[in-house]
């Protein structure tokens, strides 16, 4: 695998890339490492001249899975045994601590902490390799040791097991809840759903109001307002601000003062104000071409979350 993506030969032009991107979406899935070595080669060397974000909808791809899809290329593109992964557990193990030996961990049998079994990744299910990188998080301090269960956070149908009943646990929601859920990073997901429902539901709809990075990068508080029946609307406007202005693109300002949003918003609002104002400054419709590039690069910031580092 390592020659097939790391040394692998490929027309470097833009429609070159986008049929070979349709092709790798009706293979099998050791082609996903390929499919982030070609986004990332796209992203890397501006072959969009500014328009990536765009230019992924054009493809299909969505703006984190493409993340995902180039940081799965730089964690497992050297790897042999990566080959066999799926996607979904490729976009699990990106999320290992930085410091653990890629090729070795997917080459080696790993023990399953609820078994007591070792397995190779490539043999494990879904399940068991969330619980074999959440295990190896907690070993170094990444993420926070899961406490028992209790009565007042089970959920109602009796599963007991918030990873094995997710699909049915979120079958369940209101449609808006749903769409919600499936906005969130996967390493909340399951925090979120083990919550109390009406807890769970607060937290929801602060979510819906908050950018995805904002959200995650303040759940323990906005959980613990949810917790003690602080409305949504209190709880987001805590974080809905307007940030200092910063270099972009060699001019002081903020990307939400070019969007005219304020920092935090939720990532909807964001997108439907971009494609607005993007249409309105359009050099092809006699707008200009200087405030249609910022306009972009404004996005760009904060859908990646540059801005916030």
């Amino acid at each position: 695998m390592e020659s097939a993506v790391k040394q692998k030969v490929f027309a470097a032009d833009l429609p070159s890339i986008e049929r070979r991107l349709a092709e790798i979406e009706q293979l099998d899935r050791q082609h996903a490492l390929e499919k982030g070595m070609l986004l990332k080669h796209v992203r890397d060397y501006d072959l969009t001249h500014g328009q990536w974000l765009r230019w992924l909808e054009t493809v299909g791809i969505g703006e984190r899975t493409a993340q995902r899809y180039i940081q799965a290329h730089e964690q497992f593109g050297n790897t042999t045994h990566a080959s066999g992964l799926s996607v979904s557990a490729l976009f699990d193990l990106i999320q290992l601590p930085p410091d653990i030996n890629r090729s070795m961990f997917v080459s080696s049998p790993q023990p399953i902490p609820s078994t007591g079994e070792r397995k190779l990744v490539t043999d494990m299910s879904r399940d068991e390799v969330r619980e074999v990188v959440r295990a190896a998080r907690e070993a170094q301090g990444l993420a926070k040791r899961k406490q028992p269960r209790t009565a007042t956070v089970k959920p109602a149908n009796g599963f007991s097991d918030v990873w094995g009943a997710l699909d049915s646990l979120i079958a369940a929601l209101t449609p808006f809840e749903k769409e919600t859920i499936e906005s969130l990073p996967l390493s909340l997901t399951r925090r979120v759903m083990s919550l109390a429902p009406q807890t769970r539901t607060i937290v929801l709809d602060v979510a819906s109001k908050l950018s995805s990075i904002v959200f995650t990068d303040n759940i323990e508080e906005i959980m613990r307002d949810a917790g003690q029946g602080v409305s949504p609307h209190l709880i987001a406007s805590k974080y809905v601000v307007k940030p200092d202005a910063q270099s972009l693109n060699g001019i002081i300002i903020s990307p939400y003062e070019i969007l005219g949003l304020n920092f935090g918003e939720n990532d909807t609002a964001v997108r439907r104000r971009y494609r607005d104002l993007s249409k309105k400054v359009h050099p092809d419709v006699g707008g200009s071409e200087l405030l249609f590039k910022l306009v972009n690069k404004a996005y760009e910031a904060h859908s990646s979350g540059r801005w916030f580092a």
